[in-house]
């Protein structure tokens, strides 16, 4: 049995020719992407059943609370297809763990740069789009750490998006799951991710789909 090095492996060659995921959507099926009916703080509704949502960023059970509701509301009503809450916009002082700190000031400014605009807190997770966000996410949304590649598809995608202030309260208890070695993963991985997207063909303004 032959071993190929390193060398001799094409990096993004498995990715290219993996094509039975588009082949199964182009025949109306969507296996890996099941639409929610109804969402309710854990619960949500899947193909007409009750199932417990187990992936969700939904820390504190606020995403249908109604004032968070109206204001997303009104975020992207005066600010267009989306908007990103941003901790360092609001006067307070939110000081995360040196690594992750790191890293997100070295994503701001990464992405500040692709996208021509001034950005603060691209690994924010607190973020609200309007139809055509959504219609684009539907289609085609990065995995793993999403935040980052999806801030830069949506300005790729000619959509507008800007950051409102919101406070955000450091951890009163436990230990995060994201060590110093996974900030280094996580920020190799991302960079890679952003290079990537960037030479990527298929990027198609939604109106020309």
């Amino acid at each position: 049995m032959r071993t190929e090095t390193l060398q001799h492996i094409a990096l993004f060659d498995k990715c290219k020719n993996f094509t039975r995921a588009r082949e199964v959507q182009a025949a109306g099926l969507y296996p890996y992407f099941k639409p929610i009916s109804r969402s309710e703080d854990t619960v949500v509704v899947i193909e007409g059943k009750e199932r417990v949502m187990m992936g969700s960023n939904n820390y504190l059970g606020l995403t249908h609370h109604p004032e968070v509701l109206a204001a997303a509301r009104a975020a992207l009503e005066r600010y267009g297809s989306g908007c990103t809450g941003s901790r360092f916009l609001n006067g307070r002082r939110y000081r995360p763990p040196f690594a992750r700190r790191i890293g997100i000031k070295l994503f701001a400014g990464l992405v500040s740069l692709i996208v021509r605009q001034r950005l603060t807190d691209t690994t924010s997770g607190f973020r609200a789009m309007n139809r055509r966000g959504i219609i684009l996410f539907a289609d085609d949304y990065p995995h793993d750490y999403p935040e980052v590649e999806a801030t830069v598809m949506v300005f790729r995608h000619r959509l507008r998006m800007l950051e409102v202030p919101v406070a955000m309260r450091e951890r009163a208890a436990g230990r995060s799951s994201i060590t110093a070695f996974r900030s280094v993963y996580y920020m190799a991985k991302v960079l890679l991710a952003l290079f990537v997207g960037i030479f990527r063909r298929n990027v198609v303004p939604l109106e020309d789909r």
